[in-house]
């Protein structure tokens, strides 16, 4: 099954349509999804919307969940800002190989990197640190948002398309682990 809601990227609309999003699952797969899974679906598209009010600049997105028996796909897509690897760095990604790391982040907590998929998509990856001591002087960065993504997602992913200047972004929660 699949299922579209418009998402106006405002604050106000990110609890009720998360409400209507685990609505739908918990019926769709009729009580028999762990709770985990569900807070997964949850947290995903809190993160997901969030980042729409924040970056997307565009006063519109779709967000499309595919539901089956095997996983629960998550899509967010708008017209708007475009997510850069570094300030310099245009779409398509013709200046990259397939399968190159480029750190996006990297602090005492974690190294967050983008792995080039093809010269429209990455992928996320998230290598964590041990932590012996949290100071105050830490703080959260910038890109957390993609962390909190990344370990959500069995799969996260980005693709531009430039010819019709779309932004996609993809979690998936496998339901079979």
């Amino acid at each position: 099954m699949i299922r579209d809601y418009f998402f106006h990227n405002t604050t106000g609309e990110i609890y009720p349509l998360l409400n209507e999003v685990v609505l739908d699952i918990v019926s769709y797969y009729r009580g028999g999804l762990p709770a985990y899974k569900i807070s997964a679906c949850k947290q995903l598209v809190i993160e997901l919307l969030t980042n729409g009010v924040k970056h997307s600049g565009t006063g519109l997105s779709l967000i499309t969940i595919m539901f089956n028996s095997s996983s629960i796909v998550i899509i967010k897509e708008d017209g708007g800002n475009v997510f850069r690897l570094n300030e310099h760095q245009e779409w398509p990604l013709s200046n990259f190989k397939e399968g190159e790391r480029v750190v996006i982040y990297n602090c005492d907590f974690y190294a967050l990197s983008a792995v080039i998929q093809s010269e429209n998509q990455l992928s996320f990856e998230v290598e964590e640190y041990p932590v012996e001591d949290v100071h105050s002087s830490s703080s959260i960065p910038e890109h957390y948002g993609l962390l909190i993504l990344t370990n959500l997602s069995s799969v996260f992913t980005y693709e531009y398309d430039s010819d019709k200047k779309i932004n996609k972004f993809s979690a998936t929660v496998n339901l079979d682990n």
